[in-house]
């Protein structure tokens, strides 16, 4: 009985892991996204920067 205690825990365990690795990746992919984000609006405020500097 008790081995199988112990072998539910592991299954659940592994579900449990299971999740977290996924949504560890969707974390992954959701930050790429923002720093891609975020570089490409670095290089537009940089841009305008300089147009500003341009004119001014």
């Amino acid at each position: 009985m008790a081995i199988q205690a112990l072998q539910d825990a592991v299954k659940e365990l592994k579900v449990q892991i299971r999740d977290m690795d996924d949504k560890r990746q969707e974390l992954s992919v959701r930050i790429a996204k923002i720093e891609s984000s975020t570089n490409s609006a670095h290089k537009r405020i940089d841009d305008l920067k300089k147009e500003l500097n341009h004119e001014g």
